[in-house]
């Protein structure tokens, strides 16, 4: 089964033309360089490592719009497709300066939200 999680880009608009700028070596202006809310993202934890902890592999979420402001700087949502028995961890800003992050599996119509070393102990008894 395949679900779903919608994580709100803040400031999505600002992230967009810094990218631009760096794309085509322009240089950005002071208030571009203000610091920025970080991304959302969601990551398939798929084993241990010495380096990071977590063998992650970052998923790429859709931008969906059909919330935004004018300016897009809230109400962009990246959503993604998450799939059962699967180990997640989930980065979710919580507007410009807070967020939270978070392991979550699903079990059907189940979401069960682990700690680290909940995720620890199940990855290390595959």
């Amino acid at each position: 089964m395949k679900h779903s999680i919608r994580l709100e880009f803040v400031a999505e608009n600002r992230h967009y033309e810094l990218s631009m700028h760096k794309k085509y070596g322009l240089t950005p202006s002071s208030t571009m360089l203000r610091p920025l809310p970080q991304r959302p993202w969601v990551a398939e934890i798929r084993g241990l490592t010495t380096r990071h902890g977590f063998d992650r592999v970052f998923l790429r979420g859709d931008k969906d719009y059909s919330e935004s402001n004018g300016s897009a700087s809230r109400g962009v949502y990246l959503c993604f497709i998450l799939e059962d028995d699967k180990i997640y961890e989930v980065h979710e800003p919580r507007g410009w300066k807070k967020f939270s992050r978070y392991f979550v599996r699903y079990n059907g119509y189940e979401k069960h939200t682990m700690e680290r070393e909940e995720v620890i102990q199940c990855l290390s008894g595959r």
